[in-house]
């Protein structure tokens, strides 16, 4: 799972906390990166990073997915939970 944020936009700063509950929950099933697209603008372009806050989902088998905004950690563990499937 790869965060794309910016320290200066709000629902990244709100979603951060989620992501890291994530990474601690998930550790060893779930592999998170971040990227803050104002240190990364090259890398954050080529993937099409258009808002933020996005969480893009690199499944090993499967095709990627994205969601943009802030999401509960409830509503990111029910899309993990189909991910990990």
């Amino acid at each position: 799972m790869i965060d794309f944020y910016a320290v200066w936009c709000g629902p990244c700063k709100r979603l951060s906390p989620v992501v890291n509950a994530i990474a601690d929950k998930y550790d060893g099933r779930v592999y998170v990166y971040k990227v803050n697209v104002d240190e990364a603008p090259a890398l954050s372009q080529a993937l099409g990073v258009r808002s933020i806050p996005m969480l893009m989902f690199v499944p090993v088998n499967g095709t990627p997915e994205i969601i943009t905004g802030f999401l509960s950690q409830e509503q990111l563990e029910q899309k993990l939970k189909v991910l990990l499937k």
